[in-house]
Order: C-alpha cells, then structure tokens, then sequence
C-alpha cells in the first residue's frame, strides 16, 4: 500500500480497443501512462510512465512510498489448499532494472537514459532497491516455502554488463537473507541465456525458472546443467514446438524430460500461455508417459 500516493485509472475505447489512462498522483508530482488489451486480454502498454529524466524523482518517491504488510494466512490457505500436491511460491517484484525496462520505461528509453544520465540511473536504481528491502524482509520472514524473483531475463536486452551491475548484487542481497532458513531461491529466466551463462553460475540461485532450449532459447539444456552444475532448472515447454505433429510433440517431451532426468535437479513446467490447451496438455502428458514407460 502507499501512503501518499494515489492512482487514477480511467478507461476509453480508441480505435476499437479498449485503453486504460493510469495516473499516478504524489505530491512531487504526477507520472502518466496507457495501456490497451490486447487480443490475448493482457494488457499492453503504449505509453509508459516515467518518459524523461524530471521524471525519475518522482518515481524515487513512489518506491519509497510504498508500504508492504504481511500476507501469511493467505499463504497458509493455499498451502493447506494444495496439500502435499506442489509448493506455494512468494512472488518477489521484479529488480529495479527489470521493472524500469518492463514497466516503468520501456527498453528504448532505458538503453537511452543509461548512456545519457548514467549517474542519475544509478541514484535512481539504488533507490528503488533500498526501498524493496523492507519486502525482501517480509518474505524471508513469511510462510512461504520458497521465494521467486519474477523477472524476464535475456541477453538480449540484459547485457552480461548490466546482469552483473544491477541484477547480481540484487540477487544476492535477496539470497543472503534466506541462508540458513530452508528456503529455495530462484529467478524467472526465460530468454536467450547463452551470453550469460558465467554471470548466471555466479548467482546464489537454487534454481533458475523458466530456463527455456532451443528453438525459442539459445543454451541446449545440456550445457546448462553443465554450466550450473547445482541449480535446479525449472524447464519450460518451449511453445513452438505445438507447431509439430502430434508425434513429435509427444517424442520432443519423452526426450525433454529424459535429458532433464539424467542430469537430476530438473522440473518439466509450463511458464506461458499455450495454443489449443485441449490438445497441447494431453501430448505433454502422453510424452512424460512414453519417458516413463521407457520407450
């Protein structure tokens, strides 16, 4: 919750779609931005808050705004609700980079500002970070059995350079919080991962989610376990290969899950919304049988 701060949203339809007019009002001023759904029904932004470097202060108070309260009889409800059938995850925000890239600013505007105002990015990363401390507490405090940073990590936008500026130190604050708690500790990693195969062994991760092989990823599933000897990889089903025969869909899960199997420390998971469920679940399922049937 904030204290100070209050949001506006007001809906519209534009060009037959609907859009949301978000406002966020603080007493050092106000940051504005659009977002229209998408056919999916997600939301897609086309006007991001923070739109200039004036702009920065006043996210540096909204974070620092922000108030976080516990939620352990949640927790305890839906561990009681899934029994001994999987293990409940506290959703962490996205790092401070991540959160600028995805939901504050916008990739362009972000690789603009850092080489423009590179001292101001810095105040303004610091800060955020400092204010998500007081959250990272809660967490590590909580119920919960296991803590998961929801970024959207690629090298493609996250250089190796910025992966060890912004996020390592991020990553490891978080994880030195849970050492000796029983806690696993992992990110939401679902790009190109190749180029940062050194920075991501250097992380205090238990597990890495979301890793995603190739055709949609660039790290065969064997060199990161090779790489990452002792994470756990969460692997996720890359959604490309529903364009395939039913056969080779059922064949590419068999071997999937039996590569992931040989080198232990795998989870087969499903991170992201897939075409004709009806069909795309059952063929996952029939290949994790034909693996252990053995054939």
């Amino acid at each position: 919750v904030s204290r100070e701060v209050s949001v506006e949203e007001r809906q519209t339809f534009e060009d037959d779609r609907l859009t949301v007019h978000v406002t966020h009002h603080t007493p050092v001023g106000d940051l504005h931005s659009r977002k229209v759904i998408g056919p999916d029904g997600s939301p897609w932004v086309v006007e991001y808050p923070v739109k200039e470097v004036a702009d920065f202060p006043i996210l540096e108070y909204i974070s620092e705004d922000t108030v976080y309260l516990p939620n352990d009889p949640q927790i305890q409800a839906r561990q009681q609700t899934l029994g001994e059938d999987g293990l409940v995850l506290c959703r962490l925000m996205r790092s401070p980079l991540q959160r600028l890239l995805i939901e504050w600013m916008g990739t362009e505007a972000v690789s603009y500002a850092l080489f423009d105002y590179p001292e101001e990015m810095d105040q303004l990363l610091d800060r955020m970070a400092d204010a998500d401390a007081p959250a990272h507490v809660l967490a590590a405090d909580s119920a919960a059995e296991a803590l998961w940073s929801a970024e959207n990590i690629t090298a493609w936008i996250t250089t190796p350079d910025l992966f060890e500026r912004h996020c390592l130190p991020y990553y490891e604050g978080m994880a030195s919080l849970l050492q000796g708690r029983g806690k696993p500790y992992g990110v939401h990693m679902d790009g190109q991962l190749q180029a940062l195969v050194e920075p991501i062994a250097a992380c205090p991760l238990d597990f890495v989610e979301g890793f995603t092989p190739p055709p949609i990823g660039d790290l065969e599933l064997e060199d990161a376990r090779r790489a990452w000897p002792e994470k756990v990889l969460w692997t996720n089903f890359p959604g490309s290969e529903f364009r395939r025969t039913d056969e080779q869909v059922i064949q590419y899960t068999a071997d999937l899950v039996k590569t992931g199997m040989e080198g232990g420390r795998f989870l087969l998971t499903l991170t992201e919304d897939f075409p004709d469920p009806e069909r795309s679940l059952p063929l996952i399922a029939e290949g994790v049988a034909r693996y252990e049937a053995g054939a």
